[in-house]
């Protein structure tokens, strides 16, 4: 039995930073999802989704996008990706359990994208290779597969963050390195809000949307670069 398991995270600093080039400080918590898999004969794939009680089989070799929606694309998506990379798929039964709320801002999409990768890696007898890169894989699996134009601000704190510590990422050069988290004492407490959301149905892609045309009517490569002026964007038509 493999088990794959990815951390949640929660943002010290970095909304919408990531695909703006700018810097971000995430750190893992306890919370996140699960996904205990085992080979299967044959080349199918099933996906039993424990929480909901819903299951999935399909064809690694015969996917496409858009064929399916909600989680059911995300396992479909890593399997598509992972195979575009070379890595060969193999049958495998898949369970996947977690105790992260959906839709409450703790990157449960990025963490149930990050424990699917790892698990069908393992079945496959890959190599995890460069966690970088593998965020980069679970970043498409959730903008091509699943619609959220997300950064790689969840993907990297979920593979990246380590106990103790928060992860401070530049995201123009994807350089990266822990913070302690010295706390002495103090407690870092999250209280959820009752507000959920999901990337790929809220008002996330818009605000990426508005963050790219804000970049062009700057003549900017990224509001990473914008200018000092408070009134440069009100000027603009």
């Amino acid at each position: 039995m493999i088990v794959a398991f990815s951390p949640g995270r929660v943002n010290l600093v970095g909304e919408h930073t990531d695909y703006n080039d700018g810097l971000a400080l995430p750190f893992a918590i306890a919370r996140g999802v699960t996904v205990r898999a085992e080979p299967a004969p044959g080349d199918a794939v099933e996906v039993i989704a424990s929480d909901l009680r819903e299951r999935d089989r399909f064809d690694p070799s015969d996917l496409r996008a858009g064929a399916v929606g909600g989680w059911r694309a995300f396992a479909r998506g890593v399997a598509a990706e992972l195979a575009a990379t070379g890595v060969r798929p193999r049958g495998a039964r898949l369970e996947v359990s977690g105790d992260l709320p959906h839709g409450a801002g703790l990157a449960s999409s990025a963490a149930l994208t990050v424990a699917l990768a790892l698990a069908l890696l393992a079945v496959a007898d890959e190599p995890e290779g460069d966690r970088v890169a593998l965020a980069r894989l679970c970043s498409r699996v959730e903008g091509e597969w699943v619609g959220a134009r997300t950064g790689l601000l969840d993907q990297l704190a979920c593979l990246l963050a380590g106990e103790g510590a928060a992860l401070l990422v530049d995201f123009r050069t994807l350089e990266h390195r822990a913070v302690p988290l010295r706390l002495e004492g103090w407690r870092l407490v999250c209280v959820d809000s009752g507000e959920a959301h999901d990337h790929a149905t809220s008002g996330y892609n818009e605000r990426r949307a508005e963050c790219e045309r804000a970049a062009r009517l700057l003549g900017v490569a990224s509001l990473r670069d914008a200018p000092d002026e408070p009134d440069a964007l009100g000027a603009l038509p």
